[in-house]
């Protein structure tokens, strides 16, 4: 057999053996460094790994591999192992031994393991993109109504833009800015997902609202149960990797708030008719910083709020108005908050604490 072929399969050898073991439910977060400087190494790696595992059913697997004893060589007709010839940064991972399989508790199992696949789907998002991803956005103040390939739609606010990744394994948006709302149509075979920020959003069928905000992203469930999930992140294999969180489950009248760039997240109670009021015109925040107010605010009118000083940027307020009546917004923050509202400018207003 020729170097070309050998090659081709060694790479698909080390891709089936990291679908087993990133599918098993005993994923250590720190292997998951290794697998992030295996499929990043080349774009070849990333497609064996997607074809493997589309192979497998992506996605609609976890819960049984979770279960599975996998034994190297064996059942899974491949060595996933390590030999004296193998590069630790490029090769598959070695399987748990049998006492800590045995130690897993069967009720983690498919959580860890969701939680793995979820973290793979985000990176391969970022990663090494097969073919380039229909995209749509919109300008201040325009919203759209856009059908997906499955039959789903998505309601995209102002100033807002979304990628898309659909195939017959694969149903993936991701919201680079701004917020939607989505109605998705049930397909038990290919669960929906959301990357907004560093937060993964996986569903069946239901109605949500996304917001991706500067500091934070917000999700709210109207109809159905979704799960959120931060994966691990990583900047390089010589540093310290924050174990996979567990996927946080919201069903209709909850939502949760992320703060970019930290585990930090929390779930509370929603009024579904406010959730994604937005879409009616109308703005409602309880207890938001005014950074997120004014970036919402901003995608909605020409006039653009900004802060003289950063500190005003984290007073939390409450507060309900129509987006095209930002300046009565503005009046009534104005009279309750030390800040002055500088309009000097066409373009935009200006907020000053005052001292």
């Amino acid at each position: 057999m020729g170097g070309v072929m050998e090659d081709s399969d060694s790479i698909e050898a080390i891709a089936r053996g990291w679908v087993l073991y990133l599918h098993s439910g005993a994923v250590d977060p720190v292997r998951l460094v290794d697998f992030e400087a295996w499929v990043s190494a080349d774009p070849a790696h990333a497609k064996a790994y997607r074809d493997y595992e589309q192979l497998m059913g992506d996605l609609t697997l976890v819960e049984a591999l979770a279960d599975i004893e996998i034994d190297a060589g064996a059942d899974a007709g491949v060595d996933i192992g390590m030999d004296a010839s193998t590069d630790i940064n490029t090769a598959a991972p070695a399987v748990p031994p049998p006492a800590a399989r045995r130690l897993r508790t069967p009720a983690l199992a498919p959580v860890a393991a969701l939680a793995a696949v979820l973290m793979v789907a985000l990176l391969l998002t970022t990663q090494w993109p097969l073919e380039a991803t229909p995209a749509f956005e919109t300008r201040v103040a325009q919203t759209r109504d856009l059908q997906l390939p499955d039959g789903s739609t998505v309601v995209l606010g102002g100033r807002s833009k979304i990628e898309t990744d659909f195939s017959e394994t694969t149903r993936r948006v991701t919201l680079l800015e701004g917020e939607a709302f989505f109605d998705v149509v049930a397909d038990p075979e290919r669960p929906f997902l959301v990357v907004v920020g560093d937060r993964l959003v996986r569903v069946v069928g239901t109605k949500f609202d996304v917001r991706h905000g500067p500091q934070q992203v917000r999700v709210a469930v109207l109809e159905g149960v979704v799960e959120v999930l931060r994966p691990p992140t990583t900047k390089s294999a010589t540093q310290p990797v924050e174990p996979v969180s567990a996927a946080q489950v919201l069903r209709a009248g909850e939502q949760v708030v992320a703060l970019i760039g930290t585990a930090e997240q929390t779930r509370t109670a929603v009024e579904p008719d406010t959730a994604a009021a937005w879409r009616r015109g109308w703005l409602s925040y309880e207890n938001a910083s005014l950074a997120e107010i004014a970036a919402d605010a901003n995608r909605y009118n020409d006039r653009q709020i900004v802060f003289a000083s950063s500190d005003l940027e984290h007073i939390r307020v409450t507060a309900s108005f129509g987006a095209d009546a930002v300046d009565r917004f503005i009046a009534g923050l104005t009279a309750s908050q030390p800040i002055r509202a500088d309009y000097s400018d066409d373009d935009r207003v200006v907020l000053h604490r005052v001292r």
